[in-house]
């Protein structure tokens, strides 16, 4: 069995009337033939299109003159390729454009969540920048840890910086004033121990919600170090509305 090749199918029958050259063509018969090249005998590609023209019920064949070889140009010209000659390419591209289509679904779904959690990050920001400055008793202050550690090369120097996150932790807002708020530690959700208490102008909070900033709220972060172990930030900024 050939993997490769070529081979050629009849593809439609013409007389002299469906040609509009009845009278001076009677009895001739016109075929048009469809060469393709298959794979694994399955139509691939058409490759080339041509007639054979002959006499009825003969295999004697018939030549043609130019006129009736224009006329049976433009009718090959005008006439699309037939369906069945691009099997073979539809059937090595189908998985070829599912695996494309799976993969530009993937980036599309993960662009689309990507964009939903900025979106969720700035609308957590602006609430809690909001409450901050117009702050209600009991509100729940959620802050998130992150530790800053040096990458060393073999030989102990220094290269860079890794920033693990390292915990989140809930205050909770016990009074303020025009200008402060005065927050307690509520629980630990997860990671290292933080102060107990906070206290600090409405300034340097708004800051705290708007990035990750250095902030002395561990034993660390108060040892003197000019260096910034640590970077926090306000999450989001939970109010009972009830």
């Amino acid at each position: 069995m050939r993997v490769l090749g070529t081979y050629t199918i009849k593809i439609k029958t013409y007389s002299a009337k469906d040609l509009g050259v009845e009278g001076e063509y009677d009895g001739i018969t016109f075929n048009l033939y469809q060469k393709v090249f298959f794979l694994f005998l399955i139509p691939t590609w058409p490759i080339d299109s041509y007639w054979k023209i002959k006499k009825n019920n003969t295999s004697e064949s018939f030549i043609s003159d130019p006129e009736l070889r224009t006329k049976l140009n433009l009718i090959e010209l005008k006439r699309k390729p037939p369906f069945w000659a691009y099997i073979g390419t539809i059937l090595l591209s189908t998985p070829i454009l599912l695996l494309i289509g799976f993969l530009i679904m993937n980036l599309a779904g993960d662009f689309l969540n990507e964009r939903q959690k900025k979106n969720k990050i700035k609308e957590n920001t602006a609430i809690a920048i909001s409450r901050i400055n117009n702050p209600a008793v009991n509100d729940l202050y959620e802050i998130r840890k992150i530790r800053i550690e040096e990458k060393k090369n073999n030989l102990g120097k220094v290269v860079g910086h890794d920033q693990k996150w390292d915990g989140d932790h809930n205050y909770k807002l016990i009074r303020f004033s025009k200008d402060s708020l005065f927050l307690r530690k509520e629980k630990k959700i997860f990671g290292s121990e933080l102060v107990n208490t906070i206290s600090a102008p409405k300034s340097e909070l708004v800051e705290l919600a708007k990035n990750y900033i250095p902030f002395k709220l561990s034993k660390e972060d108060m040892d003197g170090d000019s260096k910034p172990k640590n970077l926090y930030r306000i999450r989001k900024v939970e109010r009972n509305e009830e």
